[in-house]
């Protein structure tokens, strides 16, 4: 009399068959690695298609979600790093990036999402990739956030309004701040026609956020040189472009020198 099969045996049959044709190369001691980490989270009578679905969302992913999980990780703060950028990204992409109180700048919003994300980590199970599901949770965290906004001006006693500014602005009135955010969009918008989209993020993670080659190779999983490499190009598109030429022409530059730190 043959022994009974194992219930998580057809799960390690879905995974060791796409092992094999996807070629990752898994070896049986990190197959079992796999299924130990995700079996206790699957909900039960998943099909095939199903199980392939969350098995290839842990393979991509799985590092990534530990790095972020565990502070004592190597790779947490670059791991953090690239949600921030990706917070930012979804909140440009979906124009969230507004706020009905001038107070709370887009940094701001960036950090609201980031304390949500940190409370739902631990309930990511996979059954979408790592991007999909962070651009669901902060999509839904800047729209209970603008929601409670709204909420709250509805209630609110109106205010007298103040006599408006006759003076028109000028570019000398305006904050060095505002006019080097004012120049990131437009370096953005030329970033984002040039076809290659690791320029934008690599503009944002080296100058905005001021990371090293060397961290944002290990976010890309390029080396250093060809970081560096991907920067000399960043740079010489930004320089030769007619556009900002005219921008810094017409309003200077804040930072007064050709995109530093590239």
């Amino acid at each position: 009399m043959s022994e009974p099969e194992k219930p998580d045996s057809g799960y390690r049959d879905t995974l060791e068959q796409l092992n094999q044709r996807e070629c990752w190369g898994l070896t049986g001691a990190q197959i079992d690695a796999y299924l130990e980490q995700l079996l206790p989270h699957m909900p039960t009578g998943l099909l095939a298609p199903q199980l392939e679905h969350i098995f290839r969302h842990y393979h991509t992913n799985h590092r990534l979600v530990a790095a972020l999980r565990d502070r004592h990780s190597p790779n947490h703060e670059p791991a953090w790093c690239w949600v921030k950028h990706e917070i930012g990204r979804v909140m440009q992409f979906k124009r969230l990036e507004w706020s009905r109180d001038r107070a709370v700048e887009a940094d701001d919003l960036v950090q609201t999402v980031q304390a949500e994300l940190v409370r739902a980590l631990g309930d990511y199970r996979f059954e979408s990739s790592l991007r999909t599901w962070l651009q669901s949770v902060t999509v839904r965290r800047l729209q209970r956030f603008h929601r409670d906004g709204s909420a709250a001006k509805r209630t609110a006693l109106p205010e007298p309004l103040e006599a408006a500014d006759s003076q028109p602005l000028t570019w000398q009135s305006v904050e060095p701040e505002v006019l080097a955010r004012a120049l990131i969009d437009q370096i953005n918008r030329v970033l984002d026609e040039s076809g290659d989209r690791r320029l934008s993020h690599l503009f944002k993670l080296r100058i905005v956020d001021e990371q090293s080659a060397e961290t944002i190779g290990k976010l890309f999983d390029l080396h250093p040189s060809r970081v560096r490499a991907l920067l000399k190009l960043l740079r010489d598109l930004l320089r030769h472009d007619a556009r900002l030429r005219t921008w810094r022409g017409e309003h200077g530059d804040p930072h007064d020198t050709d995109e530093p730190g590239l």
